[in-house]
């Protein structure tokens, strides 16, 4: 057996060191020192130095040390159990090769078991993590049974490893029998059981063990069960409930009290795809029945934090889909689905089963079992109005950006399409429209996010109309609000998409449009550029309807969103971190209501105001 040492080309070294060089080369030695490294035949990884995975998971991973391998056989996943570690520069074995590599010694650990290491308080007793301390001095000797394996990283949070639980448990409810074991995983299966020596290590807050040797006991298949996680009088917090299983197998359910608070979709914070559950009740956002910053809506910010469990798959879930509900969102032959999660909803007696691990100050369920229509109690919302004679029924409709412009419709004003970018999507999304607008059957629509292009026969507006009216009766149709002057292409503001408004005009009578422009804001930063920013114009109409002794006055709106930046947000620290969780823009907005009252003012009758306003039910704008 031969080695064959490659170095960089360009790399200052000692003189000793470059004796054992065979090879200067700078292509193949181009790389950080973090970065892993891959050895492939015909496409086909043989072998493997460095977790694959992202950058994040992998920063840092031999920062300072040197890499000695003590096996000779190749292997296609990172496995650091082959490689024991010296310190710094230590090249003093570099190119020497032989049959047998023995690692070192590991240092033998004190017999402890899970539950001593989790202790019944937030961290491990061993550790101090406010003054500093984050891994035990000690070494420990601990057994248990292998619940979950996970073989790559999921981003920076969850690494390569797996959960241990002891089979009986202390009995304690306050201690968690389960644990994370950051080590290598390989050959290692659900139900083993194994020893593994290393120190508890409190990884931002979450008990692990940092393990330097892990033994098979050569007793497989051990069954372990779920724990059901149920809250006790004596937690001070939901958060004090789910430290007392972190680590454990565990199941969600009705006993468990939680609801979906946001559905699956993605996750900005830990840049995948997940979802939110939070106990005893949703969610809801701080301003949304309270007064942005007072000490109710500081408290209601708190306990959302307080209250909610982030649902993981152990691996980044494509987009579009949930790993553990194999059949979300399939098309049950109606052209709709019974497969879905909605807001609101609660878990029934199956639940959801999983690991439970901690992270970027959030609990996780990383789930094991497979969900299905049964897995949620749905949240039941009504599916039809109960209307007294001669009622009218006005609603507001997201149609979520339905552009026709890419497919024979006129041009939009800013050249952009918003919308689906396919016929097929296209087709889906007017199919979807128009069969949620004629379920909800109001006789007066306010309409946002539809393209910008006009009230002819090419626009989107009189596409949808078109389409929709086809699948009705005669007297149930719609027709098109529009003014009465209209310019140029008839683009009703300066975005890509506008607000519009459509009617039965046997429930309600059109009298007139006003087009109510809203404030834009251009500010001169003084060194030849502009902050700019705009808001939709507000889309207004006057109606007669039946036995009303005034008009009714429908005013569909779309202000600033909280995502893109104003001026003002950036002229105070309070601003830059949105002390008062209103979102940016949030005076671009009242500038908005202001000046939308002020119109309103102008026009005689009973008004309603429609659309998004993007703010919650007690923020600034709605309470100016």
């Amino acid at each position: 057996m031969t080695t064959y040492v490659i170095g960089h080309n360009h790399a200052n070294v000692d003189p000793d060191l470059q004796e054992r060089v065979d090879d200067f080369n700078g292509n193949i030695t181009n790389f950080n020192g973090d970065d892993p490294l891959r050895l492939l035949l015909n496409g086909e990884v043989i072998d493997m130095f460095g977790p694959n995975s992202d950058v994040t998971d992998r920063h840092d991973f031999n920062k300072d040390i040197t890499f000695v391998r003590c096996t000779y056989e190749a292997t296609p996943t990172w496995d650091e159990s082959q490689w024991f570690t010296l310190p710094k520069d230590d090249w003093s074995d570099l190119g020497n090769i032989e049959e047998v590599c023995e690692l070192p010694e590991p240092p033998p650990g004190d017999p402890a078991t899970i539950m001593q290491l989790q202790g019944e308080g937030m961290w491990s007793p061993y550790t101090d993590p406010r003054n500093g301390k984050f891994e035990s001095d000690e070494v420990f000797e601990v057994t248990g049974v292998v619940t979950h394996v996970q073989t790559s990283s999921l981003g920076g949070d969850l690494t390569t490893g797996f959960f241990i639980q002891d089979q009986h448990g202390d009995g304690n409810p306050k201690t968690s029998d389960g644990i994370f074991v950051k080590g290598s995983p390989a050959g290692l299966s659900i139900g083993d059981e194994v020893v593994v020596t290393g120190t508890v290590l409190e990884h931002y807050y979450w008990t692990q063990i940092n393990s330097t040797n892990i033994e098979r006991t050569g007793v497989t298949g051990i069954d372990i069960a779920p724990t059901t996680i149920e809250p006790m009088d004596s937690d001070e917090t939901f958060e004090h409930t789910l430290e007392r299983y972190e680590g454990m197998l565990v199941r969600v359910n009705d006993k468990t009290d939680m609801h979906v608070t946001r559905t699956f979709g993605f996750d900005y914070s830990s840049y995948r795809n997940n979802m939110v559950l939070s106990h005893n009740s949703v969610n809801y956002h701080p301003n949304q029945f309270n007064v942005p910053l007072t000490d109710a809506a500081k408290a209601q910010d708190e306990s959302n934090a307080e209250r909610r469990l982030f649902v993981e798959s152990p691996f980044k879930a494509a987009d579009g889909v949930v790993p553990w509900y194999p059949e979300f969102a399939q098309d049950n032959g109606t052209g709709t689905t019974d497969d879905y999660i909605r807001v609101g909803a609660t878990l029934g007696e199956q639940g959801l089963t999983g690991v439970l691990g901690y992270s970027y100050s959030e609990y996780r369920l990383y789930v094991n079992n497979e969900a299905d229509n049964e897995t949620f109690v749905a949240n039941e919302r009504p599916t039809t109005a109960i209307l007294k004679e001669g009622e009218l029924v006005v609603s507001s409709f997201n149609v979520e950006n339905f552009f026709t412009s890419p497919f024979g419709g006129r041009d939009n004003p800013l050249e952009q399409n918003r919308g689906a970018e396919s016929t097929e999507e296209y087709e889906i999304q007017l199919e979807k429209i128009v069969s949620a607008l004629i379920a909800i059957d109001a006789d007066i629509y306010g309409l946002i996010e539809i393209e910008n292009n006009g009230f002819d026969e090419q626009s989107a507006i009189y596409t949808l109309v078109e389409e929709l009216n086809s699948r009705l009766d005669k007297k149930e149709q719609y027709e098109i609000a529009m003014p009465a002057k209209l310019e140029g292409e008839g683009y009703v503001g300066t975005d890509a998409i506008t607000n519009k408004i459509i009617y039965r005009s046997k429930a309600a009578k059109l009298r007139d449009v006003h087009v109510i422009e809203l404030p834009q804001q251009h500010v001169d930063l003084g060194d030849g550029n502009f902050k700019r920013a705009y808001q939709r114009d507000a889309f207004t109409a006057s109606f007669k309807v039946n036995h009303a002794k005034e008009d009714l006055v429908i005013s569909t709106n779309h202000f600033k969103s909280k995502g893109s930046t104003c001026w003002e947000d950036e002229q105070t620290d309070d601003q830059k971190n949105d002390v008062n969780l209103q979102g940016s823009c949030e005076h671009f907005r009242v500038s908005a209501a202001y000046q939308l009252a002020k119109e309103l003012e102008k026009i005689d009758g009973y008004k309603v105001l429609m659309g998004d306003l993007n703010s919650y039910g007690l923020e600034d704008l709605c309470s100016f």
